[in-house]
């Protein structure tokens, strides 16, 4: 395996996960099937993993390429949501289209359904849409039971291995490079394969949890605490309480009819099983990219450099914010 400053660096750049078109119903039709984005629609039915559903652009497929793997966020979503009232729609993509178009002449871009949910689904609303905020858009769609019953850690990883190597059995990589893209959830996946395929040659992790997902809100309580916003039992009486939710979710790591925040248990303990995964690649990482989104990210993010330098002695983990 050659060493991190042997591979080619690669910047990529994104303007938001979920690109948001507005139109009205009069326009012309919308791009609404895989055809419609230059994708082709692929399946492998495992035994295990169930129906993995999955899309390759169309440009030069006929020739072998390194491959780009574009592992979106959390939630079951499809990757394209049309949302209309009775004047206006808007189409909603949770893939990043601004990764399709940049990488196309240059790699194989994939991206994979979540378990259960169709590439693109409809939403309708009696409202007009502009009095109708984008995060309501999002949590108005249910998650299909097949998507609760699945969907963890090890299913997202899995299921993109499988994908990875029935791409390479079926001659379409060109034994280059393969690219691991992962945002938020995806942040953390794309580590964990990189560790579970070494065929993997680089990781980009684009807004991820650097720290357990569940103690995001333990540290953003005792810096609004901190900053005067809460006072300092307010956030202890918080934590003291959201610590007994922790608590039953590790009691019933594998429940699919208990939920938190919109996902199951199952989800949420298969993530905390994964702790410091994401942090143990050697030659893998070439960039961590974190965004300051959300104000405690930007503290978390900084621990996975902390312990990639003490654990390695290594300097070849870039970690930019913008």
């Amino acid at each position: 395996m050659p060493t991190i400053t042997n591979y080619k660096l690669v910047y990529i750049y994104t303007i938001a996960s979920i690109i948001i078109l507005s139109t009205n119903l009069a326009l012309k039709g919308q791009p609404l099937t895989p055809a419609d984005h230059g994708l082709k629609h692929f399946q492998i039915d495992d035994q295990t993993l169930g129906t993995i559903s999955f899309y390759l652009d169309t440009v030069n497929l006929d020739q072998p390429s390194p491959l780009f793997l574009d592992i979106n966020g959390s939630g079951g979503l499809p990757l394209c949501l049309y949302v209309k009232s009775e004047k206006m729609a808007r189409l909603l993509n949770t893939f990043n289209s601004v990764n399709l178009e940049q990488s196309a002449q240059r790699y194989h871009y994939i991206v994979l359904d979540k378990p259960g949910t169709p590439f693109c689904d409809s939403l309708e609303f009696q409202e007009p849409l502009d009095s109708i905020g984008n995060e309501r858009l999002l949590t108005s769609y249910p998650a299909s039971k097949e998507y609760h019953r699945r969907l963890s850690l090890e299913w997202r990883v899995s299921a993109s291995k499988k994908v990875l190597n029935w791409l390479i059995d079926h001659h379409y990589w060109d034994d280059t490079n393969i690219l691991a893209y992962g945002y938020s959830e995806g942040a953390q996946v794309a580590p964990a394969l990189a560790i579970a395929e070494p065929k993997i040659t680089h990781v980009v992790a684009l807004v991820g949890s650097g720290l357990n997902q569940l103690y995001d809100r333990t540290l953003n309580w005792r810096i609004q605490a901190n900053r005067g916003i809460i006072s300092h039992q307010t956030a202890q009486d918080s934590i003291d309480q959201h610590q007994k939710l922790i608590a039953d979710i590790y009691a019933h790591p594998d429940a699919i009819d208990r939920f938190y925040d919109g996902h199951s248990y199952k989800r949420w303990a298969s993530f905390y099983k994964s702790e410091g995964k994401g942090i143990s690649l050697l030659q893998k990482i070439l960039f961590l990219i974190c965004r300051i989104r959300v104000f405690v990210k930007s503290f978390a993010s900084s621990y996975p450099k902390l312990v990639f330098v003490d654990k390695f002695r290594l300097q070849h983990f870039h970690c930019l914010y913008f």
